[in-house]
């Protein structure tokens, strides 16, 4: 009798082990298709931007002098349509929801998505496959670039993929090399300066700061108390000269310091002239 008890309990243990080692091993063959994808996304950009640079080229070279055309009168304002980035028409006829690209360091260099369904993308790579990484996506009411506060969520993975790296930003050392990031729109190569660095968590009383509830256009009022919140919870903030106006870029993960808790790290739009921070440059692509 009792070796038949012992013979069923190896037997469960050991189908506990051979099913948890699959699962292991399925995550790891994701994860690993997941990191050659984004490392294609990367190729097809890095060929976008070599294919503009040469048709540029060809462009410049190719300038002959024209008879002068009709001009619309000064009085009457021309609309120009945006034109979107060469390295970006790949990736967006690839995926609609395509953002722009965040490159923070060599860890966190990823296309940005914004769906219509906010959570779509929680468990979607950014062929819209199933993922246990996700993809960094916008909330729907970013605007990213134009003002604001733009919001990317990208989950904390312990193989340091996505956001995984995140919590860098709570050293002094790591916000150093990281003060200054790259953010780009389908548009506009931008640059953004790190401002606060913050943890909350989800679900807080009615009456205390809802971080969370701040997104998109905001009224002057809600900024005034978004900065204020931000500087309760700050474990680093410079926000001495962020003002109404500013766009604001804010990227969200887990974080385990409490329930439902979260890191927010803060950065505001570097509008012409030198970031405040200007021995560090911004993180190029793949650097």
């Amino acid at each position: 009798m009792r070796k038949n008890v012992y013979r069923v309990i190896v037997s469960v243990v050991l189908v506990g082990v051979l099913l948890s080692w699959q699962a292991y091993v399925r995550s790891e063959r994701a994860a690993a298709a997941s990191a050659r994808m984004y490392k294609d996304l990367k190729t097809i950009v890095k060929q976008g931007t070599s294919q503009e640079e040469g048709q540029a080229a060809v462009d410049v070279g190719s300038v002959r002098e024209e008879p002068a055309t009709c001009l619309p009168p000064e009085d009457e304002a021309v609309q120009e349509e945006p034109v979107m980035l060469g390295e970006y028409r790949s990736l967006y006829e690839i995926n609609g929801d395509m953002a722009g690209w965040l490159r923070v360091s060599e860890k966190i260099d990823y296309p940005l998505v914004q769906p219509e369904e906010p959570d779509y993308y929680l468990r979607r790579d950014f062929s819209g496959k199933e993922s246990k990484a996700g993809t960094l996506f916008l909330s729907p009411e970013s605007r990213l670039g134009e003002g604001g506060i733009s919001v990317v969520y990208g989950h904390k993975m312990r193989d340091k993929s996505m956001f995984g790296t995140l919590d860098g930003y709570l050293k002094e050392e790591y916000r150093e090399a990281h003060s200054v990031i790259s953010v780009d729109t389908l548009y506009e190569k931008c640059q953004y300066e790190l401002v606060a660095v913050f943890r909350a968590r989800v679900g807080v009383p009615e009456g205390d700061f809802a971080f969370y509830d701040y997104k998109g256009d905001v009224t002057e009022a809600q900024f005034a108390e978004y900065l204020s919140g931000v500087k309760g919870l700050a474990e680093y903030e410079d926000l001495g000269s962020v003002g109404y106006g500013d766009s604001l870029l804010e990227l969200v993960t887990c974080s385990y310091h409490t329930n439902n808790g979260r890191l927010a790290v803060l950065f505001r739009k570097v509008e012409g002239g030198e970031p405040s921070h200007p021995e560090t440059e911004a993180v190029m692509l793949g650097g």
